[in-house]
């Protein structure tokens, strides 16, 4: 609204996209189910992404097109490679939910022909299905890379073939290796022999003392080396090997532990359906009953404790 005196400047509203996480083998992920999910991926916290990298080759799909959004040709699909082809394809499609079909061919009628990328493209599709004959129709595919399965099953063959060539010649048995391990497993049950006679004699209140001096004595050493080691944890060869060139240690500590470890959060209004239909029903009820006996084990020592 404006007038002589003053202007008044509409405010703009960020709208937030609801994202909709399904769980599947026990791992929470986002359903993307419309053009609307594929937009605004890249707002979502890649720590809430199943994957952050696939491989061209090896899926399900044609890997001629999964080779064009592989940009830098590493032979890997990574995040930003992602959103840049939907990004492309948002530029060029009515609606990039039609990507989510599945289906093999892409209708002419699903480019934008409103935008200049889209006529480019529209004009394009024609163009091919022109050159192939298919002057009138209504969609246009992308032909399937070839498997190369007699190739593979040759190169399979092969190294079976290495294999059964390159196997190692049976040892023989070493009588004094035998001797010396009979021996020590008789100084062992020896030894667990008088160690349980000792460990009858001792009073009940002080098993507890015992085990926990056994923990202490074998726990220690093994956290005072941990300890020693986390002291010495850097960030250097990891972002080395991402191509960065780092002049220095960069030492992991609690406040950037706790940054980089941090647990992802769902969006607000996200919705989460804990329905998965992976799940092993039957292990499942065997770690409920296992809990609850568990429980009720406790509690029935405990109360035996109490009362004596």
């Amino acid at each position: 609204m404006v007038n002589s005196s003053h202007s008044y400047i509409m405010p703009t509203v960020s709208v937030v996209h609801t994202w909709k996480f399904l769980r599947t083998g026990g791992l929470d992920q986002v359903a993307l189910a419309t053009g609307a999910d594929l937009l605004a991926l890249d707002q979502l916290d890649q720590k809430l992404w199943v994957a952050l990298s696939c491989p061209v080759k090896g899926l399900e799909r044609d890997e001629k097109t999964l080779a064009l959004i592989d940009t830098d040709g590493d032979g890997r699909i990574r995040a930003p490679e992602l959103l840049a082809a939907l990004k492309w394809a948002a530029a060029r499609l009515t609606d990039p939910g039609v990507l989510l079909t599945g289906a093999d061919a892409l209708p002419l009628a699903a480019i934008d022909t409103s935008t200049p990328d889209g006529k480019i493209l529209f004009a394009s599709a024609n163009q091919i299905l022109a050159n192939l004959g298919r002057k009138d129709a209504a969609a246009i595919t992308v032909a399937a890379g070839d498997a190369e399965a007699s190739g593979k099953l040759a190169t399979v063959a092969e190294k079976t073939s290495h294999a059964d060539k390159a196997k190692p010649e049976p040892k023989k048995l070493d009588l004094a290796l035998i001797t010396g391990i009979g021996v020590a497993i008789g100084s062992i049950g020896t030894f667990i022999a008088t160690l349980f006679a000792k460990f009858v004699d001792v009073p009940g209140w002080q098993l507890p003392l015992i085990l926990v001096g056994l923990l202490l004595v074998i726990s220690l050493p093994s956290m005072f080396i941990a300890a020693l080691k986390l002291r010495q944890r850097t960030l250097g060869p990891i972002l080395e090997g991402n191509g960065w060139a780092v002049n220095g240690r960069v030492k992991i500590n609690i406040p950037l532990g706790t940054a980089l470890t941090e647990i992802a959060t769902l969006p607000a209004g996200s919705k989460r359906s804990l329905d998965d239909p992976y799940e092993d029903k039957e292990a499942a009820r065997q770690k409920r009953r296992v809990t609850v006996l568990v429980v009720f084990a406790v509690l029935a020592a405990a109360a035996v404790c109490i009362r004596w």
